[in-house]
């Protein structure tokens, strides 16, 4: 809301679209997690959200997709990617004052789709504020999500790669 506070003094035409991006937001997190959702329309929050983040966070916050070969129509847990964009927001861009990359990527080969959300950290010897402990509660409920629907077919993968932190999801479609 701060974010578009301050847009409405510096650009009307962006406070709107970060305006539309929040109203898509909503409904989406009032959804029952016991419902369904597209994945093509999972691609589209997550971009909402890195929408709003990137007028906040500004050149600090870059972000690369590369999805076009993704099944849109991919049924997963509802918001199951906006957490992980978010974390990825907080723990790796948020606290650092130089720019940071978030890579939304994915593949589908042999009947499973492999989605990742990898994101640069911050340096170690970089000034500012760490976010580098949670408690894994959203990282905890997107497993818990992701093995519920796919009984035991789905993995959630968490490791460090050349200096990134990504999250893997990799679940069977159709």
């Amino acid at each position: 809301m701060n974010t578009i506070a301050n847009l409405t003094q510096t650009n009307l035409r962006v406070a709107e679209e970060v305006v539309q991006d929040l109203a898509d937001l909503f409904p989406a997190t009032l959804a029952n997690p016991d419902e369904t959702s597209p994945l093509s329309k999972e691609l589209e929050l997550a971009y909402r959200y890195l929408n709003i983040e990137k007028q906040r966070l500004g050149e600090r916050l870059q972000v690369l997709w590369d999805v076009e070969d993704l099944p849109g129509d991919a049924i997963l847990p509802p918001l199951i990617l906006q957490p992980l964009v978010e974390n990825a927001v907080y723990h790796g861009i948020a606290t650092s004052r130089r720019p940071r990359l978030i890579r939304i990527s994915g593949r589908y080969r042999r009947a499973q789709v492999n989605l990742s959300v990898p994101n640069t950290l911050p340096d170690d010897n970089e000034p500012g504020d760490r976010h580098t402990s949670g408690n894994h509660m959203a990282l905890d409920n997107v497993k818990q999500h992701m093995a519920g629907m796919f009984e035991g077919e789905a993995r959630v993968i968490i490791s460090r790669i050349e200096g990134d932190y990504q999250v893997r999801l990799a679940f069977p479609y159709p």
